[in-house]
């Protein structure tokens, strides 16, 4: 939002606004006025409630449940601010309707009780036309920037603001933010956000409209952290608010995948060197030798695939 200069209309005085306020006091007159900017989109920062500390246990609790976790240390811990549109409009007209009403299928024990249901079933019904008044609140919140690889998707600030205990949100000051961390800038445009969300299916029987229609940005928290494990980076994001693992990555054990190998090796020698022995006229182990060679060959191949995998797994994405 641009600076605005302003002027309090009871003494002339300038009028100090912080983004995110609309109620400002004159420090001259101690008049109080209310402010409106036109096609301004107002920014709220939502409050964290994980610190630098909990963020560092949390992180450290999520990789405990990994083979590697005794050897790994958390290299960086990074808070970020993720902008969420925030679009509310009221809906607001009338719709008209078309049902068809019965009146209630005749139950009972009876004799009687078969023919009237089947009566009842073959009978369509008295069609009614009315026009109701419809009312109706509308929110939706959206990341305004792509980071789906962070499971930023997984944020419900939705819910969130829809709750009894809603997140706090505090007005927007840059100083202060960019201070504590990395401020992403939002890269979808809002007027595409808006429209989406005022979007309807055009229809005559429809004479709804939104009004009220307003849009704001709300900068969310979130933990990154980062840490190494032979030479290989990952990293895990952590809802500041919540609390919860966004997405994380993680090295992938491979130790049975080694020891499937050394098995497999170890069967595959042993059919060789005897099958060599067979050959040479010693024994009659020929079937034997055979399946073991098989064996061992099959093990090796599926100890190899399964190291070959992606050196990394996915966590929090269920």
């Amino acid at each position: 939002m641009p600076l605005v200069h302003l002027d309090c209309p009871s003494c002339g005085g300038t009028l100090s606004l912080v983004e995110g306020e609309r109620i400002v006091a004159c420090r001259y007159c101690k008049g109080r006025s209310v402010v409106l900017l036109p096609d301004a989109v107002p920014r709220h920062v939502v409050e964290a409630r994980i610190d630098e500390a909990g963020a560092t246990d949390l992180a450290r609790n999520v990789l405990r449940r990994t083979s590697v976790a005794p050897t790994i240390r958390l290299d960086a811990l990074t808070l970020c601010y993720i902008p969420f549109f925030e679009a509310t409009a009221v809906r607001l007209g009338t719709v008209f309707v078309r049902d068809r009403v019965k009146p209630p299928a005749p139950l009972g024990t009876g004799e009687q009780c078969g023919p009237e249901l089947d009566r009842w079933l073959q009978d369509p019904g008295e069609e009614r036309e009315d026009t109701r008044v419809v009312e109706q609140d509308v929110l939706r919140v959206g990341p305004a920037c792509d980071l789906r690889e962070w499971g930023v998707d997984r944020i419900p600030l939705a819910n969130l603001r829809r709750a009894g205990a809603k997140v706090a949100l505090h007005s927007f000051d840059p100083v202060t933010l960019y201070s504590r961390g990395v401020v992403f800038a939002p890269t979808l445009p809002a007027e595409r956000f808006m429209r989406e969300t005022t979007w309807r299916v055009a229809s005559q029987n429809d004479d709804t409209r939104y009004v009220e229609t307003r849009l704001k940005l709300l900068y969310y928290p979130v933990w990154q952290a980062r840490y190494r494990h032979l030479g290989w980076s990952y990293a895990l994001t952590l809802d500041a608010v919540t609390g919860v693992l966004l997405r994380g990555t993680a090295p992938r054990d491979r130790s049975g995948a080694v020891g499937i190998a050394s098995v497999g090796l170890a069967l595959a020698g042993l059919g060789l060197g005897r099958g060599v022995r067979w050959f040479a006229g010693g024994g009659g182990e020929g079937p034997i030798v055979l399946l073991a060679a098989i064996a061992g060959g099959v093990l090796l191949w599926w100890g190899w695939q399964s190291f070959e995998r992606d050196d990394e797994i996915i966590l929090g994405a269920e």
